[in-house]
């Protein structure tokens, strides 16, 4: 959401002239602007609502844009060779964006990039972890571990919470079934997620 807008993706063409890319609606006026071309694989808007980021994947480079809300001045900031990325999200203060990087030898890293000259400073770095997200107060990333990643088990899945000042980690759910997709509240008090695991 961008104010009383709201920031989507079309995937697949209505009309002549929409190439599935980023745009933002207009609620109020049902207005749509076009933001970016494809192919892209996450966007977040930043705190002021001015500016977005956009992350997309290039023969196996992950890149971070940004551009105005408008789709002006779109501008590369930072790339980095890795097969998997999570959606880029924006630090509270604007000023930097997280991203979970995860290259071909299983090492994730969760990378704190500059918004204005694209330098990156690693905050964490393990192994086999997905699906990163970064809390509201930017002060802890929830992520999940799944199948031979958990105790060689393939049905297993773990969601675990790290807190980023030092780096201590706390299992917050476990089971014998899929886990993913975490999502913070907006208070940053809970954490819902996808599973496939049976409710009584």
């Amino acid at each position: 959401w961008l104010g009383d807008r709201s920031i989507a993706g079309r995937p697949f063409p209505a009309t002549k002239g929409m190439d599935g890319g980023l745009d933002v609606r207009d609620i109020q006026t049902g207005q749509i602007r076009h933001i970016a071309r494809q192919p892209w694989y996450g966007a977040a808007v930043s705190p002021d609502g001015r500016q977005v980021v956009i992350q997309r994947n290039n023969n196996g480079t992950c890149e971070i844009y940004i551009a105005g809300v408008d789709g002006s001045a779109e501008r590369l900031i930072w790339a980095d060779k890795g097969w998997a990325t999570w959606r880029p999200q924006w630090f509270p203060d604007g000023k930097r964006i997280g991203a979970g990087i995860m290259g071909g030898n299983g090492v994730t890293r969760f990378v704190a990039v500059s918004a204005a000259d694209g330098a990156a400073t690693t905050l964490w770095e393990t192994r086999h972890t997905w699906d990163l997200q970064l809390s509201p107060d930017g002060k802890s990333v929830v992520y999940g571990k799944y199948g031979n990643q958990v105790r060689r088990d393939l049905s297993a899945g773990e969601l675990w919470l790290l807190r980023l000042e030092d780096r201590s980690e706390t299992l917050l759910f476990e089971g014998r079934s899929f886990v993913g997709d975490p999502l913070w509240t907006p208070d940053g008090a809970g954490v819902v997620f996808l599973s496939d695991r049976r409710v009584p």
